[in-house]
């Protein structure tokens, strides 16, 4: 949208992204502990469930409807502000949603159901995000600011709709009395740091989700410029993946309870990170088994991103759990305000690092129209598409290795602290 129709250059557009999420990142904590500390009679979170789903829906209508005949400084001014808004209500919404998961049950195995069907209504919202939103925005390759529009009042819609449907769906779900004052944000900082499962997870996620953000940013260039397909084809392609990860997560579950959260999960980051590359060797999808070949690595990345999201965010609450038997304190707000601060950091950092590299490899910004890519465009897309996700992934497992909880060593714990 912002490169190809409002003519504004990768690095910026990156720039953007990156200082909208920033802002994002810091207020994750602050929410997180208002949230913890929050006395309703209508429950502990869903106050921001509702105003935060609410406040995004309309910034994101206005991120989409920028006002034309300004200025590129306007534009970006216009940008920057409604981007900003879209990602706190986004927080707002986000950070009490994964503490209400964490807070509904104390059953190891269960979070990993809960976290489960979490993750497919995920990858239902990617459907739309990525399959029927590109194919409303832009049914001709590029699209047009009408076109965009009338894709952000469909989808704004649907924020609405779903956040209602968020906020009544939880009425009874359990909530407790806060511990007292939650802590400021530097003693949540130390708290999370002194939480060794939490820290190694997070930085294990952090990294990882640079490289999917990378893969994000990526796509719809990869798309158009490197296999040459537009219109329904992308949309094939987008949703065959996103398929691929709603069927996947079954599996991912069943790995999880068989091999154990941990060995599963460094299975799904392996798998990841050896499809990555394989769009070193792709170029325009012209014949069938060049289709083939393109679906066919949709197919396991979409398989491979299923166990990143239902993995990572079902360990989740085993180190909200280990904080709680080692200090007595309830603090889930804290820590998932971190989580979410984690997911945006990522979104901030591998968006900018995206912008920077199709700006050094030379793309061409345009208003409106189709623009012929020079080649070292055309290599920066792919590095991004391919070589910096699967740095990411090798980078996390490392990572992921040393990370100790099990249910056996929860169990352990909890009856240690009972005597």
């Amino acid at each position: 949208f912002m490169t190809n129709l409002l003519g504004i250059s990768p690095a910026v557009g990156g720039a953007l992204l990156f200082v909208s999420k920033v802002v994002d990142v810091v207020s994750n904590p602050f929410i997180g502990m208002l949230s913890d500390r929050a006395r309703t009679r209508i429950g502990r979170r869903r106050p921001y469930l509702l105003g935060g789903g609410l406040a995004m829906a309309i910034a994101f209508v206005l991120v989409l409807t920028v006002p034309a005949g300004g200025s590129e400084v306007v534009t970006a001014g216009w940008l920057l502000l409604c981007m900003t808004v879209l990602s706190l209500g986004y927080a707002t919404f986000t950070v009490p949603y994964l503490a209400v998961a964490a807070e509904a049950t104390r059953s190891y195995d269960e979070r990993t159901s809960i976290m489960a069907w979490r993750v497919v209504f995920v990858l239902l919202g990617t459907l739309v995000g990525t399959a029927i939103a590109p194919a409303i925005a832009t049914p001709q390759g590029v699209g047009t600011r009408a076109s965009f529009v009338t894709m952000a009042l469909a989808l704004g819609a649907i924020i609405v709709v779903a956040s209602l449907w968020c906020f009544v769906g939880t009425r009874r779900a359990p909530w407790f009395d806060p511990d007292g004052n939650p802590p400021g944000l530097r003693d949540q900082l130390r708290i999370a740091a002194a939480n060794g499962p939490f820290l190694t997870l997070a930085l294990a996620k952090l990294l990882q989700l640079v490289g999917v953000a990378a893969v994000i940013t990526t796509a719809l260039y990869l798309t158009r410029y490197v296999l040459d397909i537009d219109g329904l084809k992308v949309a094939l392609f987008f949703l065959t993946m996103t398929l691929a990860s709603t069927a996947a997560v079954p599996l991912w579950g069943y790995l999880g309870r068989r091999l154990g959260k941990k060995s599963a999960y460094v299975v799904a980051v392996t798998l990841y990170a050896r499809a990555s590359p394989t769009w070193l060797g792709a170029g325009p999808a012209v014949t069938t088994a060049d289709l083939a070949l393109v679906y066919g690595r949709a197919v396991v990345l979409g398989i491979g991103s299923g166990g990143l999201l239902l993995l990572g965010v079902s360990m989740l609450p085993a180190t909200i759990a280990y904080a709680r038997l080692q200090s007595g304190a309830r603090r889930e707000g804290i820590f998932t305000g971190l989580w979410s601060a984690v997911e945006k950091g990522a979104t901030a950092v591998g968006g900018l690092a995206i912008g920077l590299v199709l700006d050094a490899f030379g793309f061409v910004e345009s208003n409106g129209a189709v623009v012929a890519q020079p080649a070292s465009a055309i290599t920066g897309i792919v590095i991004g598409a391919s070589v910096m996700p699967a740095v990411c992934m090798l980078a996390s497992l490392p990572l992921l290795l040393r990370y100790p909880l099990t249910r056996d060593s929860l169990a352990a714990l909890a009856a240690t602290q009972a005597r």
